[in-house]
């Protein structure tokens, strides 16, 4: 939300099912992380300098900004592709916390 991160990986799967394609979208909060995957956004955003806010600070299960998808790709020397698709993001803007949009 933060603009920090310009790829969101995703599956070819996630990515017809879920019809995406270059336009602006809602970003939702997942419901739930595991310790080990909030281990592993503190060490991914580390590497560019960015601090993780703790687990109970962040929303869940909620809309909480928007972005624009510029491209869709299957290769790229980025450090944030790890694949197998990777969708460009431009344009993050987010909505605080008081105008979250609970699912």
């Amino acid at each position: 939300m933060a603009g920090h991160k310009p790829i969101e990986n995703r599956t070819l799967g996630a990515i017809r099912s879920g019809g995406m394609d270059p336009r602006r979208i809602a970003l939702q909060a997942a419901a739930g992380m595991t310790m080990k995957e909030y281990k592993w956004a503190q060490w991914k955003m580390a590497q560019v300098g960015v601090a993780v806010p703790r687990p109970e600070a962040m929303p869940r299960s909620a809309i909480v900004g928007a972005v624009t998808v510029t491209d869709i790709f299957t290769e790229s020397e980025s450090l944030w592709f790890g694949g197998p698709c990777g969708l460009v993001l431009e344009a993050a803007t987010h909505a605080s916390p008081s105008r979250h949009l609970a699912l």
